[in-house]
């Protein structure tokens, strides 16, 4: 039978597992995007104590796109759920496989761990760009 292989479903429930805890006050936020793609973006914010701040936003549209949000910090660092097709044909809404950062749980179960792009704001706003069917994590920490 082989071993058991982790489905997209898995992967959204360890970001948003991992990246909601400790936290408090999920509420939707209106995110600014193309009408013809505004109705498949979604955005949710939640306090991470002391200041912090993450941001989850979903792009469950067919096209790539590119959005402007309020950066409550100067640092930043974003995780990326991604749909991954292992074929090459492309797939990106129907993608049979999904990666979080490009990492993927191993063959053993073992999850290898979160590696986030990070950086520096300048002005309070940050350009985030969103593939086809991904999912970001923003997280603005304190200091």
């Amino acid at each position: 039978m082989g071993a058991p292989s982790a489905a997209p479903g898995y992967y959204a429930l360890l970001l948003f597992a991992h990246f909601a805890q400790q936290t408090r006050g999920l509420r939707p936020v209106a995110v600014a995007a193309p009408p013809d793609v505004a109705s498949q973006l979604d955005g949710w914010q939640l306090d991470a104590g002391l200041g912090g701040r993450r941001l989850f936003v979903v792009n469950r549209s067919a096209r790539s796109l590119s959005i402007s949000v309020g950066a409550p910090a100067r640092r930043f660092a974003v995780d990326r759920m991604t749909p991954f097709d292992p074929t090459g044909a492309g797939r990106r809404l129907d993608a049979p496989q999904v990666r979080i950062d490009g990492r993927a749980v191993g063959a053993d179960g073992r999850w290898p761990g979160f590696a986030p792009a990070t950086g520096l704001l300048v002005g309070g706003r940050m350009r985030l760009s969103l593939g086809a069917g991904e999912a970001a994590v923003v997280s603005f920490p304190v200091g």
